[in-house]
């Protein structure tokens, strides 16, 4: 539960002909978060316009794009990234240009042959019901006394056609027709016609069978379509040629586009020009004597102010600077889990970052809906595998994820409840799973018992014996989460708006906590266990009553009447965290049933070979199953406490993300900052 680093404004003024050195010099320390300027700031200056080359630059890039789009070229990572030097010489020496010319000659060849395959099709496909008809092509054109409907029917339309003059041609078997009739009988036969849903099609002039003509189309097809694969050929030739070209120009021209377009968001004058920044503020100091020697002293840094996190702070320098961007402090594992925070939304400069947070309870209510060592390792070994493989943010957060699951999920399978596979290693409650690893093995390995050192390592606790244990654990841990939540509300109000505030709106709220606690433990010690309403357990509920009655007063006093309708939701929150037991109940359930379909075949159905496989396919497909509902119920349902009971308490977001003016390689690499 880390703040965001502290950030201090920078100011940065120097002379506007060597704006260009300031700007490539910024870039170059990378750790300045630009604050935008807009042209009714200040008077007597104005935005500035983009470095000498951008338009090029930015015409490059666009080209580039349109030819990485016609070749689809992935984002992808080079394995070795060109020198900035050579891939500079390439782009100047219209390499771009000539790729399109090249690119660009293929596609418009290559859309002609498909805009002739295309209409070939359309020829083909209203050629194909008049197979069924006696006619040539030639028969359906050239005529001045006739009408003629040619299209398809659902029946035959000849009964309609009664007082007409007309030769009628129908093939039922394609629903084909053919209608000649005298011009002066074209409505009439129009309208008989569409009394039998007539569609009308378009026949192409031409001579001799249709039957001919298609197997002609068809001949041209083939060609067309070999021609089309060849192109196609050949722009995959093109891709894998010029890949690295592609590739490492896109990232110097997006790189040098930045660069350009920078002084678009600075304060100019005629002789000047004016830039605010912020930065970390444990390197403002070695920021500001780095950029005053790159530029070699000719421009003006100063830092005006370190910023606080009491939102009332800033207010007196205008809008432009009340809201520092956010520059996450977590370590390694909060790292992980910052793609799930900012799914939300960025955390605010004066809020602490729940990822920590997240980074230790998520997994451990994971592990506790699915506490299973069976399922466990394959979380762990699927998760740890991708960490490493994978350089999505998102697989890699859920891969993390899934690999401190696991292990949470061995723990709890492993030294709370003893279950492999949705079986303990031995049943010790008669109501619960009557069959156990050990009876199973005992069956092939006679006499087979876990050794007493390995028994004493877990509880062996049954989930479907010990509900009420269960959800009281459930619920414990809610009370712990919920109380830390409230926690650090407190302390983001206490930095934001004083101590007093954060009593009124956040110390009201753990105390209403702690005594609904008090309150329901007293009450249902009373009603559930008949314990008498005395002594201890009256104390409690005195206390309880206190607590919440003093935490909604001073609720009140900020909230109003929405502090009383806030408090019975404090105790539905706590009751949500139940889904910690529900789920791990209904995946244990899932698995049983499918055990012992599995075992009823193995043993007691069918027997034989056929039972073991039969049984072997139910286990197995059952149990994929199951680990699928573990991902996606113990998965979401994790998240959910966290987005919904947890964050709702302190988190409000809508922070501004720190982007730093920095030039990051990949595919290209310079001789001052190679990439490693």
């Amino acid at each position: 539960m880390l703040l965001p680093e502290s950030m201090s404004r920078v100011l940065i003024v120097g002379n506007r002909a060597r704006m260009e050195e300031a700007v490539k010099a910024i870039y170059d320390i990378g750790e300045a978060h630009l604050i935008d300027y807009s042209d009714d700031d200040d008077q007597g200056f104005s935005i500035g316009k983009s470095l000498p080359g951008a338009a090029t630059a930015s015409d490059r890039l666009v080209k580039l794009r349109a030819i990485e789009k016609e070749l689809a070229v992935k984002e992808t990572r080079l394995a070795n990234p060109i020198e900035k030097k050579e891939i500079r010489q390439l782009i100047e020496s219209s390499g771009i240009e000539e790729l399109e010319r090249e690119v660009f000659t293929i596609v418009d060849s290559r859309n002609k042959v498909m805009e002739s395959i295309a209409n070939l099709e359309a020829t083909r496909s209203a050629l194909a019901p008049l197979t069924g008809l006696p006619l040539s092509l030639e028969d359906y054109h050239g005529y001045d006394s006739l009408a003629v409907f040619v299209g398809k029917v659902r029946s035959d339309p000849s009964p309609s056609l009664n007082g007409l003059e007309y030769e009628l041609f129908h093939s039922p078997e394609t629903g084909a027709v053919a209608l000649f009739v005298a011009k002066d009988g074209k409505e009439e036969a129009s309208q008989a016609l569409s009394r039998h849903s007539f569609e009308d099609l378009s026949v192409p002039a031409g001579t001799g069978s249709v039957t001919a003509a298609i197997e002609d189309i068809d001949e041209q097809l083939s060609q067309l379509r070999s021609e089309s694969e060849a192109k196609e050929e050949k722009m995959e030739s093109i891709k894998d040629k010029h890949l690295s070209f592609l590739l490492a120009s896109e990232e110097e021209l997006s790189i040098e586009t930045s660069v350009a377009s920078t002084p678009l968001r600075v304060a100019t004058s005629e002789h000047s020009f004016v830039m605010d920044a912020w930065v970390p503020t444990d390197k403002a100091d070695s920021f500001q004597r780095t950029l005053e020697e790159k530029t070699d002293g000719t421009l003006h840094v100063d830092i005006l102010e370190t910023r606080g996190r009491d939102l009332h702070d800033g207010h007196e320098f205008g809008k432009r600077f009340e809201n520092p961007p956010s520059k996450s402090n977590n370590g390694p594992l909060g790292r992980a889990y910052e793609f799930f925070v900012k799914l939300v939304s960025t955390p605010r400069y004066q809020e602490s970052d729940p990822s920590t947070m997240i980074a230790f309870t998520w997994p451990l209510f994971f592990g506790l809906m699915v506490a299973d060592i069976g399922y466990a390792i394959i979380f762990i070994i699927a998760g740890w595998y991708l960490m490493k493989r994978t350089e999505n943010v998102a697989l890699k957060s859920m891969s993390t994820q899934a690999f401190f699951g696991g292990i949470w999920a061995f723990i709890f399978g492993m030294f709370l409840f003893g279950e492999l596979f949705g079986m303990h290693f031995v049943n010790a409650h008669p109501s619960d799973i009557t069959t156990d690893w050990q009876t199973i093995i005992g069956y092939v390995f006679a006499g087979f018992a876990f050794p007493d050192a390995f028994m004493s390592l877990t509880i062996n606790m049954g989930k479907f014996y010990d509900v009420t244990t269960f959800l009281k654990l459930a619920v414990y841990l809610g009370i712990a989460h919920l109380f830390f939540a409230f926690l650090v509300g407190f302390l983001n109000v206490k930095r934001q708006h004083g101590p007093k505030m954060a009593v009124y709106e956040k110390a009201s709220f753990i105390g209403i906590l702690v005594g609904i606690v008090l309150v329901a433990y007293a009450v249902t010690d009373y009603l559930l266990a008949g314990s008498a309403l005395e002594g201890s357990l009256l104390a409690l509920l005195a206390i309880g009553l206190v607590l919440t009655l003093v935490g909604g007063a001073l609720a009140y006093k900020v909230e109003g009447i929405a502090a009383i309708l806030e408090m019975p939701g404090v105790f539905g929150n706590i009751m949500s965290y139940t889904r910690l037991t529900a789920v791990a109940l209904s995946k244990a359930g899932i698995a049983l049933a499918f055990n012992y379909m599995a075992i009823f075949l193995i043993y007691l159905g069918i027997g034989g070979a056929i039972g073991i496989i039969f049984g072997a396919v139910v286990f197995l497909i059952g149990h994929i199953l199951v680990f699928m509902l573990c991902i996606l119920s113990a998965g979401l349902q994790g998240i959910r406490l966290h987005y919904v009971e947890m964050m709702s308490k302190f988190y409000k977001g809508g922070g501004v993300a720190y982007a730093p003016l920095s030039i990051n390689r990949l595919n290209t690499k310079s001789i001052e900052r190679e990439v490693n």
